[in-house]
């Protein structure tokens, strides 16, 4: 599939299936990944002239964790988007709920926003959607909102995007990045294991 991808890239133009001829296309092409490519690309699994040919513009997106002022919106944009799937009347949502899910770290990201707003939509009776009504993991982290992050989850936010800054500049080459960063080849496989 990857020497498909390219070749359409490439020639700018495609053959149906079960087709002779080609058809010109003029496309540009948006990818989205939650994989480090470099790293499949040094493993073999991804290839290196397809990375590079999708590799115009690139645009890293943080997770939520990190991006806590736009929870409450796109959970606000699902909910509504499964009211109107399912013709459910909008509920009022608890101002609790909204601090619960600010506060929440959301580590499956968009995709459990997603699920967590279409299980309120679809199992909550009652006109409000209350801190209750959350699953057991939103309902149960304690609330950070306003709390200074503490001085190890700094120096672990610090660690991780030093890391994958000089593992990018490196193109993926754990030797290099562990000599650049001045530790042993473990210690980084060891590092790396414990910030994924």
């Amino acid at each position: 599939m990857q020497t498909k991808i390219l070749r359409v890239l490439e020639e700018r133009e495609v053959v149906r299936v079960g087709g002779a001829t080609s058809t010109p296309i003029d496309v540009r092409v948006i990818a989205a990944t939650n994989q480090n490519l470099v790293e499949r690309v040094n493993e073999g699994s991804f290839r290196e002239d397809l990375y590079y040919r999708l590799n115009v513009i690139h645009i890293t997106i943080p997770p939520l964790r990190k991006r806590r002022e736009d929870i409450p919106i796109l959970f606000a944009h699902y909910l509504k988007l499964y009211y109107e799937k399912y013709k459910i009347n909008e509920k009022s949502i608890a101002d609790s709920v909204l601090e619960r899910i600010k506060s929440y770290d959301w580590p499956g990201n968009i995709r459990q926003v997603v699920n967590t707003a279409e299980q309120l939509v679809t199992l909550v009776d009652g006109k409000q959607i209350t801190v209750n009504d959350l699953p057991d993991a939103v309902r149960s982290q304690p609330l950070s909102i306003n709390k200074k992050p503490s001085l190890k989850s700094e120096r672990v936010e610090y660690e991780r995007d030093a890391i994958h800054r000089i593992l990018t500049e490196v193109g993926g080459n754990k030797t290099k990045a562990a000599k650049r960063l001045g530790i042993h080849r473990t210690t980084l496989y060891k590092k790396l294991n414990e910030l994924e």
